[in-house]
């Protein structure tokens, strides 16, 4: 988030709003930063060719000896810095469960080639929802997204375009927005007085923003999870995102969780909850 004034004094013209979107909001991350093997835990890599120039990067993590087997798969979008390699973390205590995960990098991140602009994240992210959709069909698996911040709201803008959504029996977004500029207004907030404070706005563009889609999203259903003491996307804005969706909907506050913390060790209450949520999504067709 600082690096949006930034952006203010570096670009200038009528290219600035694009430039400060790619600046801002993409902040992509080369680096390998954990192997899923130290964990006990398999990572096929898959490769998803959506042009001659991009191709995405993606992980299918499965536990060696899960205490189950399930047909489903997890489908993870994550946010807006580093790669799969931090943030598949976030989701792997579910593989223990018999979950199958999905993981991959947008444009320009990790080991996908390309370049994070707005318009290629939603078209490359189509791209995946699509061709994810279509291979767990194939292989008879339920398909779950989760999202988590910034992938929250690249999720929920893709996937009221999807082709086909027969298999997708859930979506969960944590940490979520649905206004681009809405949350670099509330950043600049707390650094500017007006009326510079509007320009922030002014200078994001919400063209991929998500709020006039969310309903869309229905009748998939859709859980909204917001941490009570999130200072990086305050919980005003999950609150929007779950009043601008249609049934059926639920929303799970994490009491005193901040941004995205609350799936970590120590936080059965929640972990056992996300479980409830994702069984009743699945309904029958959750266990071998």
């Amino acid at each position: 988030m600082r690096h949006f004034f930034l952006c203010i004094a570096i670009f200038a013209g009528s290219a600035l709003p694009n430039a400060c979107n790619r600046y801002f909001v993409h902040q992509p991350g080369h680096y390998a930063y954990f192997d899923p093997l130290v964990f006990d835990w398999q990572a096929a890599d898959m490769y998803f060719q959506y042009d001659d120039q991009t191709i995405l990067h993606a992980w299918r993590l499965r536990h060696n000896h899960p205490m189950q087997k399930r047909n489903a798969t997890i489908l993870y979008f994550h946010g807006n810095s580093q790669n799969i390699t931090s943030h598949f973390l976030a989701l792997g205590w579910l593989l223990i469960d018999g979950y199958e995960i999905i993981a991959f990098d947008y444009p320009g991140y990790g080991a996908s080639s390309g370049s994070p602009t707005d318009e290629l994240v939603y078209t490359t992210s189509l791209f995946v929802l699509n061709e994810v959709h279509h291979q767990l069909k194939m292989q008879n698996h339920s398909m779950i997204v989760f999202a988590q911040s910034l992938g929250s709201a690249i999720a929920l803008y893709a996937i009221p375009d999807m082709t086909d959504k027969s298999n997708l029996k859930g979506v969960i977004v944590e940490g979520s927005f649905a206004s681009y500029s809405d949350i670099a207004l509330e950043k600049a907030d707390g650094f500017c007085l007006p009326p510079f404070t509007y320009l922030a706005k002014a200078l994001i563009r919400d063209t991929y923003s998500p709020a006039n889609r969310i309903a869309s999203i229905s009748p998939i259903p859709l859980l909204v999870i917001h941490g009570e003491r999130d200072s990086i996307i305050p919980l005003s804005f999950g609150r929007a995102v779950y009043q601008l969706a249609a049934e059926p909907k639920k929303f799970m506050l994490i009491k005193n969780g901040r941004h995205l913390n609350w799936i970590y060790p120590g936080q059965a209450q929640y972990r056992n909850a996300l479980k409830n949520e994702l069984d009743q999504m699945l309904g029958n067709a959750a266990v071998k």
